[in-house]
């Protein structure tokens, strides 16, 4: 048969992995502190050189509500593969 199979749609994006010092070591309100100062300055250069979005895990309830005041939204059915 002939004609168009399908079409992709390869998107520019940023997975964020992060990692805390022990917390008997820096201070909650630091740290939010520091990630508020960080997502600000990442979510715009990042968009400047061409990222389209940001992607987090996490199952911690209190970093999930963090970053949905940032706007993240839970994405569901997303699959990943290592290259």
């Amino acid at each position: 048969a002939e004609g168009v199979v399908f079409y992709l749609r390869f998107t520019n994006a940023l997975i964020v992995d992060t990692q805390f010092a022990p917390e008997s070591e820096v201070s909650k309100d630091r740290v939010r502190a520091a990630l508020k100062e960080a997502f600000g300055f990442f979510s715009v250069s990042s968009k400047n050189i061409g990222y389209h979005e940001m992607l987090f895990e996490s199952v911690s309830p209190g970093l999930i509500k963090f970053f949905k005041r940032f706007g993240f939204k839970k994405a569901f059915n997303l699959f990943k593969v290592d290259l």
